[in-house]
């Protein structure tokens, strides 16, 4: 397996190193990039301006109470392999001086336990009947706030009046239909309730926005550049970029060719069959710690560190271009529902927030019982034998 962008430490603060494109970035905060060629360089190294509190990578006039530390040349330029005696001996040597450290095994254990920041989406919330629920415009949903993965979505809510109509039931789940024995509520139109998400959605500024949602169109830019020049949708999962890649069913990251999500599963389930009733998010468990997706997670009995549930819409939402052309044969026939949005971020759930917390609790009851359960040794069977000799 390839290794991912080594890292290196200013404080409690992460970076990576990427040598392909020539830039730094904080570790879970993939906005917080700078390019090499920004730094004050010398004759054998490069300095770098952070922000000790926040760790935010500066350029230009040094700021109060900033941090410089130095980058040896060779590291930003080469990179390096983590957890070797290069590392250590680095560390060892230079650490001090410098004011960074790299990564080796006695780093690597201080990492694990470290709490990396996650992107953090601050959304519309509305409240009824108890419950808080938030606006999604970018996934075309409504999510309970405690629970997210109890939603319901936008494109299947009936209007009238102006207004879409969600019903309740069931201790705080939502739903398009008139379920017995649910509540209904309303909620106004997207312009008006997340004028600032659908103007970034949509690529249109806020102050022409239409009055009604059946009136948003996508910006012109973004169909001409995935329509006539073929730009690929980039999605961000936690703190990496990957292109949509509907033709390969897979996610590809932008940086390293070489490392990629499948997307095979549910692309048939949604687009092909064209079944746009059914829950078609892909849901994973991700380590943004490793930056990988963890297999068979319903058998865990730890809640692991540094993993949460990634979820990405379906494949309509990801790419309604492509989705279009499959379905229809037209690669504008779904985008006056769904729209087109040349950059989108994974929602990370955290693991609290989901059964699988007592899912993790059942698995390790079990194991404490297969593991302690006594056996009893089997008794000879002395019927008809007579007595012994």
């Amino acid at each position: 397996m390839m290794q991912e962008e080594p890292r290196f430490l200013v404080g409690k603060h992460v970076y990576r190193i990427d040598t392909i494109f020539g830039e730094i970035t904080q570790a879970g905060n993939a906005d917080n990039r700078i390019c090499i060629s920004e730094l004050q360089e010398n004759q054998h190294s490069y300095a770098l301006m952070i922000d000790p509190t926040s760790g935010r990578l500066l350029s230009g006039k040094a700021e109060n109470d900033a941090v410089i530390v130095t980058l040896p040349k060779t590291i930003l330029e080469d990179g390096y392999a983590e957890c070797t005696t290069f590392a250590e001996n680095f560390n060892a040597q230079l650490s001090e001086t410098l004011g960074i450290r790299l990564v080796d095994e006695a780093v690597l254990k201080e990492l694990e336990e470290m709490s990396i920041p996650l992107p953090q989406h601050v959304l519309p919330i509305i409240e009824q009947y108890g419950y808080r629920f938030e606006i999604d415009v970018s996934l075309s949903e409504m999510r309970n706030l405690e629970n997210p993965f109890v939603h319901v979505n936008l494109n299947l809510l009936e209007e009238k009046n102006g207004k879409y109509i969600v019903y309740l039931f069931d201790e705080g789940r939502l739903s398009s239909w008139n379920v017995k024995g649910s509540a209904r509520f309303e909620i106004d139109q997207l312009v008006k309730i997340a004028p600032d998400d659908v103007s970034k959605v949509y690529g249109i500024p806020k102050d022409q926005l239409p009055e009604t949602d059946k009136n948003l169109r996508s910006n012109p830019d973004f169909m001409r550049d995935r329509i006539e020049k073929g730009k690929l949708p980039i999605i961000r999962i936690v703190d990496e970029d990957f292109y949509v890649d509907t033709r390969m069913r897979e996610l590809r990251s932008c940086s390293k060719f070489w490392k990629t999500v499948p997307l095979s599963g549910n692309f048939e389930v949604s687009v092909l069959n064209n079944k746009d009733v059914l829950d078609d998010k892909h849901v994973f468990l991700y380590d943004n710690f490793n930056r990988k997706i963890m297999d068979d997670y319903n058998k865990l009995t730890e809640v692991p560190k540094h993993a949460q549930f990634i979820v990405l819409p379906d494949i309509r939402a990801l790419d309604p271009v492509a989705a279009g052309r499959i379905i229809h044969n037209n690669p504008y026939s779904l985008l006056d529902k769904y729209p087109l949005q040349p950059r989108m971020e994974a929602r990370v759930v955290p693991i609290e927030k989901t059964y699988l917390l007592e899912q993790i609790k059942r698995n390790k009851e079990k194991m404490h019982e297969k593991n302690n359960k006594v056996i009893t040794p089997a008794q000879k069977n002395r019927k008809n034998k007579g007595l012994s000799q």
